[in-house]
């Protein structure tokens, strides 16, 4: 039975991630920050486990690595992530701790999982690392401007996995891009938000990406519809 460890695995993206797996049989390690609150990832069977951890402390991070040191990790996806200033907000407008913020989680945490967790990704059979990052990252696509703070964290988090692509031939690492989807990260833009895309089907276009990957696949920003999206 195949194993995927999620972060932020208790709504949006990451819940219908692990929705999909237990689904289809996959043994799911799903992290939050507080299990106790989140009744909907006990619901998805026995096949779901859920395990505490907070991406931006590295102890927290250090210790489910140890709890899991005898896990082999198929696939590893690093998918919580937060928008902490509205798309519209020139930078000057953002506070300091914002920008911060988006960066801790968006960027650094989604690195140290990687480092952490690595070696139990290696001893699997599918052997692949996955960041959740955005086409709005892609500094080659900017052709609408704005989106400042989770722009720059996102193209952040692109140039680290990338970087830990080539550091780590041992693994598959890649980014993806999930598109524009309803989900409480997108409920900044109020005017569109009902016409946006549930979920389901973008998580599950992404799955066969992920199925298919391949050793040459390493390094790359791949978009839910399967094209190689600029960095």
């Amino acid at each position: 039975m195949p194993t995927v460890l999620i972060t932020g695995a208790n709504r949006g993206l990451g819940l219908e991630f692990a929705r999909q797996y237990a689904r289809d049989g996959w043994r799911v390690l799903a992290t939050c920050r507080n299990p106790a609150n989140a009744q909907v990832l006990a619901q998805l069977g026995k096949g779901v486990s859920t395990y505490q951890l907070d991406v931006t402390d590295r102890t927290s991070i250090e210790r489910l690595a140890a709890e899991l040191a005898g896990e082999a990790l198929d696939v590893m996806i690093a998918n919580a992530g937060v928008m902490t200033a509205p798309r519209e907000a020139p930078p000057e407008s953002v506070a300091e701790a914002a920008w911060l913020e988006a960066f801790r989680v968006n960027t650094v945490a989604p690195l140290m999982c990687a480092r952490a967790f690595v070696k139990q990704v290696a001893a699997s059979r599918e052997r692949k690392l996955v960041a959740m990052s955005s086409w709005i990252g892609s500094i080659g696509s900017n052709n609408i401007g704005a989106h400042y703070v989770y722009r720059a964290s996102k193209a952040a988090l692109n140039a680290v996995w990338r970087s830990f692509a080539v550091d780590h031939p041992e693994v598959i690492a890649v980014a993806l891009s999930p598109g524009a989807l309803r989900t409480d990260m997108t409920r900044y833009d109020a005017g569109r938000w009902e016409q946006l895309p549930e979920p389901p089907e973008s998580i599950s276009r992404l799955r066969a990406i992920v199925a298919r990957l391949t050793q040459a696949d390493s390094g790359s920003f791949i978009h839910f519809n399967g094209e190689r999206l600029p960095w």
